[in-house]
This record gives structure tokens, sequence and C-alpha cells, in this order.
């Protein structure tokens, strides 16, 4: 049985794998990625942007 990825899963794998060095919230929340995420979790595309923008600073270090 496969298990299904995690919203937060998903937020980690965007951070670091789609333009992971962009902080920029409007630019992040365009992706196709991200907005794929934030529909099939019920969440707005901004919402989404800022986990993974938080994603990439807190947990990787990226600095503006």
């Amino acid at each position: 049985m496969s298990k299904r990825a995690s919203y937060r899963e998903g937020v980690a794998w965007i951070a670091l794998n789609d333009e992971p060095e962009d902080l920029d919230l409007e630019s992040v929340a365009g992706y196709i990625s991200t907005q794929l995420l934030a529909a099939l979790w019920g969440k707005e595309d901004e919402v989404v942007a800022r986990a993974i923008v938080r994603y990439r600073v807190v947990e990787e270090g990226v600095v503006a």
C-alpha cells in the first residue's frame, strides 16, 4: 500500500526543488506546483507560498 504524501512533505519538496532561492511570496504563489498543492489541500495559494518561503528561510537558511 502506498502512503499519501502530507502537506508538509509537499511544502518541503517545492521549497527544495522549485526555484529554491526564490523568497518572493507573489512569485512563489504563482508556481504551478504551489497552486496544485493549494488545490489538493484546500488552501489559498498565498498560504502555501508563505509556508514554502518559511521552510526555505528556517530549514534551509536561504537569505534574501
